[in-house]
């Protein structure tokens, strides 16, 4: 079940090593931290009730503009 993200995030890397023009002085210690964090952040997403409330609030925040962008794109192209 983690084998999937796990070699989604390894690809990644690889890719962006084979992308970089200083292959000899790529980022390790960047890379690393930038994982650590993204791995801290999903724990607290999925973990911390506090943080979950504050996402799914953030979610219908979206969503109402989104809806607000929907609807007004009905009415400004009704009048033409």
């Amino acid at each position: 079940m983690l084998i999937q993200p796990i070699l989604g995030l390894g690809i990644f890397i690889l890719l962006s090593w084979l992308i970089s023009e200083q292959r000899r002085r790529f980022p390790v210690k960047l890379v690393i931290v930038g994982l650590a964090l993204q791995l801290l952040l999903a724990i607290l997403l999925f973990h911390v009730q506090l943080f979950q409330s504050l996402f799914l609030m953030l979610n219908k925040l979206v969503l109402a503009l989104e809806n607000a962008t929907a609807r007004f794109c009905r009415i400004s192209w009704a009048i033409f």
